[in-house]
């Protein structure tokens, strides 16, 4: 309801709403993988105790390095690198600003002017006219956010796992689009939904 409200609020511009809406996604998504995958470690641990680093993974540093990392998924360890490469982080960051900019170049002085003259158009002219824009803004935000700014908070972590998306361009269905396109989205919905959903179907096609 907070989040509703703050998303409402009449002074913000809608780049700002949608910004706080996929960051509050995003840190849910981590609060819930957290909270699972402990409470699943803890189980484990009294089966069989000290299989695993449970209960000593339970601490600041360890929770503020998930919340940075970009991955939804908590594990006890990931794979990192040796050193911060600064050189690969100020390139990295210069790409995110200026793919950030060239997204609003498009909303502001393509995808807005369009939709003001809505009314005035044919459907068809508005849908072919939306379909460009929208294509160049897709491409542009997937490159800048897949490509680059998780880049950033990856090598800020050192977090080694690089690989955010898959071959999707390749993909022959839309399901195959969707598991690659996102990993990050993709395996936390493995994980934490069709995982749980599975035994309480039939078939993993409905799950």
């Amino acid at each position: 309801m907070a989040l509703w409200e703050s998303l409402s609020h009449p002074n913000w511009y809608t780049s700002t709403r949608c910004f706080v809406a996929i960051m509050s996604i995003s840190f849910y998504c981590k609060m819930h993988s957290y909270t699972v995958m402990n409470r699943r470690y803890r189980d484990e641990n009294k089966i069989s105790p000290k299989k695993h680093a449970y209960p000593d993974n339970v601490n600041w540093g360890n929770f503020i390095y998930f919340i940075c990392a970009p991955t939804l998924i908590y594990q006890l360890s990931y794979p990192r690198n040796k050193k911060f490469r600064l050189g690969y982080f100020i390139r990295k960051s210069v790409y995110t600003m200026a793919g950030f900019l060239a997204a609003y170049i498009i909303i502001s002085d393509w995808l807005l002017p369009l939709l003001e003259k809505a009314p005035q158009l044919q459907f068809y002219e508005m849908l072919l006219n939306l379909i460009e824009i929208v294509f160049y803004l897709f491409i542009i935000l997937f490159y800048t956010v897949w490509e680059q700014f998780l880049n950033v908070f990856a090598e800020m972590t050192l977090f080694a796992d690089r690989e955010f998306y898959r071959d999707w361009w390749n993909s022959t269905c839309y399901y195959e689009f969707q598991e690659r396109w996102d990993r990050p989205i993709s395996d936390f919905l493995q994980v934490h939904v069709y995982e749980k959903l599975l035994p309480l179907c039939k078939n993993k096609h409905i799950a």
